[in-house]
């Protein structure tokens, strides 16, 4: 494996002012299980299918088909314990493994990509707040909320459309549906555009609402949003020294950041990559050995995924299953080919650096709190362009959100996302004065939808 240099050009960049100085505060789960009272963050709904819209073709002699509006997807966190609850050191996390596909994992070091560590793709921190330049705290019973743009999603829509409303009227459907979120509390909302660094000519990002920062990129990508079939977790990434002065140690590390900064993060990549370079290029048989024994750094911390058939998929990065505060799986349960842990594990644990502990001669091995036996959806499918261009797509097939079940003493916590969500309507979309939504999915498509529209002509 040979390293790359754009990756490398970001390990000067650090985030010691995320890391720095952060007490574990109730948001790590203790011992949780399925019958114990919630004591840590939870995802709490999540919308991922998007808003579908569809444009008149037909006096063109072409067939209309729907298109996904994605922007105005969204994920609420809640806190539901009585104590607050920091945001420091919290991320959103993507699993690199999607759970609709079916991989060829190679086993390398001492374990298999599954049991040994939660391998991400991507992941997104939260800042701090902009007006005290502290972590936010997420009071009891309160939440936060995460969207792609805090924005009227009707006004963006026409706009980037070039389209009066009295236009859309006569040839667009499914655009009155969009939400405004341009009114979302600024104090309890964070968006997902422009993570990296700011725009200012995106106007459509909400210049009030601070926006997620990338933690890990992979060809500029962060964790940019949910979708049909992912994994995400919230997790809590561990503290740096704060009693250290920010200076490098002898290896290049800054001891005062998180292990997971981004300049360690990228420092330990480094140094993998060096001895993998070194031992992937030995020929000799016996020399090769000698390098294996002695290397530094001898876990899997990159390692390449690879569909069945042997194409590559973007390379996966180590988080402890332990630092998971919250998890989803959302695939339909007919889709799921591929599995995380669904049952008690038991793991070998790494340091800061990415070598495994030992304790009497032997790797320390840690019980993982949490597995996730099922799936999630709101759909039966998943469901792409070609589906919607099937004359007999359904758009009230693409309806709703996952809410978080309730069991009448409080959120349902079992290892299992299909028992911890269900579908329902999303708590963003417009509604009256009165809190009613304004848009009736089943009476408008009944005869709006591609079909109905056919039908007329």
């Amino acid at each position: 494996m040979k390293k790359i240099n754009c990756m490398l050009a970001l390990a000067c960049m650090s985030l010691s002012t995320l890391f720095v100085g952060c007490q574990r505060n109730g948001d790590m789960p203790d011992k949780t299980n399925a019958n114990s009272k919630i004591n840590h963050l939870i995802f709490k709904e999540v919308f991922y299918t998007g808003y579908l819209t569809w444009k008149d073709l037909s006096k063109y002699n072409m067939d209309s088909q729907y298109a996904r509006y994605t922007d105005a997807n969204y994920i609420v966190i809640a806190n539901p314990t009585d104590k607050p609850i920091s945001l420091a050191n919290m991320a959103i996390a993507v699993h690199a493994a999607d759970p609709s596909v079916l991989y060829s994992l190679q086993a390398e070091g001492d374990g298999t990509f599954v049991n040994r560590y939660y391998g991400i793709s991507g992941m997104s921190y939260f800042p701090n707040d902009p007006v005290t330049k502290k972590p936010h705290v997420i009071q009891p019973g309160d939440s936060v909320i995460i969207v792609k743009y805090a924005c009227d999603h009707k006004k963006k829509f026409l706009e980037e459309n070039e389209l009066t409303e009295e236009d859309a009227k006569k040839g667009y459907y499914g655009w009155e549906a969009l939400p405004d979120y341009s009114k979302l509390p600024k104090d309890k909302t964070f968006e997902l555009c422009n993570q990296y660094e700011p725009n200012p000519d995106d106007k459509y990002d909400n210049k009030d609402i601070p926006n997620m920062r990338d933690l890990v990129l992979w060809e500029s990508k962060p964790f940019d949003g949910v979708d049909q079939s992912m994994r995400i977790a919230l997790v809590k990434l561990p503290d740096g020294d704060a009693t250290k002065p920010h200076a490098k140690d002898a290896e290049g590390f800054y001891p005062d950041e998180s292990p997971r900064s981004r300049h360690n993060w990228y420092t330990l990549y480094d140094h993998y990559g060096t001895e993998r370079d070194a031992i992937n290029d030995e020929t000799d048989p016996v020399k090769k050995k000698e390098l294996e024994k002695k290397s530094k750094y001898p876990t899997a911390y990159y390692q390449e995924i690879y569909v069945k058939g042997g194409n590559s998929l973007p390379a996966t990065i180590e988080l402890d299953y332990n630092w998971v505060v919250d998890f989803l799986t959302i695939c339909p349960s007919s889709e799921k080919k591929f599995d995380l842990l669904t049952a008690p594990s038991e793991v070998t644990m790494y340091d800061a650096k990415g070598r495994p502990i030992m304790e009497n001669g032997k790797e320390k091995k840690e019980k993982v709190w949490w597995y996730d036996a099922g799936t999630a959806s709101v759909c039966k499918n998943i469901y792409t362009i070609a589906s919607f261009a099937n004359a007999s797509f359904n758009p009230l097939d693409m309806q709703g959100a996952l809410i978080r079940r309730t069991d009448g003493k409080g959120f349902v916590a079992q290892m299992n996302s299909s028992l911890n969500f269900a579908k329902g309507t999303p708590s963003l979309c417009r509604r009256d004065e009165k809190g009613r939504p304004t848009f009736n999915a089943e009476s408008y498509w009944k005869v709006n939808s591609i079909q109905a529209r056919t039908k007329k002509k």
